[in-house]
């Protein structure tokens, strides 16, 4: 599925060689990953269970976010509330829009989701306290519909 499509960006469905090219480009800027964490979430799509989204940039695997209509973790974990799971844009990619389409896309499955109202929980890999000094925090998105 295409959930975003301009000259340069495209916001689509994730695939297996998406998941390959993400954990090469993550474990490129030192981080401790394999394709197997995005594969389990093709897994989970195929069930139902996940929705998980990719951003190509110029023809190259820019970042990915995952979101599950219904979670089953967290503190609203078995309410039917959506979750959002593993958000990250590949550092050669980051200002220039990718992130916020693809939080865009996130947006409107969390939107179909949701009859009548509801709340997203967010869940952060990187929390604020841990963030490398001088990385400022972006501004909170509302995802409660009312």
């Amino acid at each position: 599925m295409i959930y975003y499509s301009d000259d340069t960006l495209t916001i689509r469905t994730l695939t297996e060689a998406d998941a390959h090219a993400i954990a090469a480009g993550e474990q490129a800027q030192g981080y401790d990953t394999t394709p197997d964490r995005f594969l389990s979430r093709l897994r989970e799509q195929e069930e139902g269970t996940c929705v998980a989204i990719a951003a190509e940039y110029n023809g190259q695997i820019a970042g990915y976010i995952h979101v599950y209509p219904d979670s089953k973790w967290g503190p609203l974990g078995g309410r039917g509330c959506p979750e959002i799971v593993d958000f990250g844009v590949l550092e050669k990619f980051r200002r220039q829009g990718v992130g916020a389409r693809l939080m865009d896309a996130a947006e409107a499955v969390v939107r179909a989701g949701v009859s009548g109202g509801g709340t997203a929980q967010v869940l952060r890999s990187r929390p604020a306290a841990v963030r490398p000094p001088g990385l400022r925090a972006r501004r909170q998105r509302r995802m409660v519909r009312g």
